[in-house]
């Protein structure tokens, strides 16, 4: 399994992905953050899902960055051309996969800014091969993967016109609740920054060591919160 979330701010982008990979009783380390950087387009690629569907997507995918056809400018393009690979590997593989009760999982959160993009975006790339933009609603941010423990960190404490440093303590607060609560997701993780017109990217590895600092200190300073709430007079019932 896997915990990745993407946040698009008004100033920029944040991402986070675990590199976990279990296989019955064993786990192992692998990248699942995918770069691509030049003086006027830059994006990232977080994904999830089956590994085999997974890599074979993103091989596929490097082949095509690397051709003297890739020149597209806006990042809807990059998306369009990621969801075809996704629709290439699932005509290869999904069949082969279902026979061997394997379900074809391929999720993906795609950020960055192209030439042409007035703004950074954000999108979700289905196993379908359809995408979503993140960040036109009220909420700024999606995961993929076992989001379910750490979404509610996301969800109370994110803002989109807030600052990329807060915003980064805000999702690897989230990353850790999620690693307390699963066994299937594991340190170290991935975090990738991208600040609106820089074209450029901040990619960072951490490890368990480096965040029992700011985690412990956030329990800490949560039951202090806890500890000093009121709890509310019992209800009136009417029969």
């Amino acid at each position: 399994m896997t915990y990745c979330a993407g946040i698009k701010l008004k100033t920029g982008i944040v991402g986070i992905a675990d590199t976990c990979i279990t296989s019955g009783t064993t786990k192992s380390e692998a990248k699942k953050i995918y770069t691509y950087s030049n003086t006027s387009s830059t994006f990232f690629i977080l994904s999830s899902g089956l590994r085999s569907v997974r890599d074979k997507a993103i091989t596929y995918f490097e082949e095509e960055v690397r051709k003297d056809t890739f020149h597209h400018h806006k990042l809807y393009q990059v998306a369009n051309e990621f969801g075809k690979i996704v629709k290439r590997v699932s005509a290869e593989d999904k069949s082969s996969l279902e026979e061997n009760n394997y379900k074809f999982d391929s999720h993906a959160l795609l950020g960055g800014q192209m030439k042409d993009d007035l703004n950074q975006e954000l999108y979700m790339i289905f196993p379908e091969g359809n995408w979503i933009r993140v960040g036109e609603s009220n909420t700024c941010y999606a995961v993929i993967g076992n989001g379910s423990f750490g979404k509610s960190i996301l969800s109370s404490s994110l803002d989109p016109d807030g600052t990329i440093e807060y915003t980064k303590k805000v999702a690897l607060l989230s990353f850790h609740q999620t690693v307390k609560n699963t066994n299937n997701v594991d340190y170290p993780l991935d975090l990738v920054v991208y600040e609106k017109n820089s074209y450029e990217l901040q990619l960072v590895r951490m490890d368990r060591n480096s965040m029992m600092q700011m985690a412990g200190t956030f329990e800490s300073e949560l039951k202090k919160i806890i500890g000093g709430l009121a709890i509310p007079s019992d209800p009136v019932y009417q029969q």
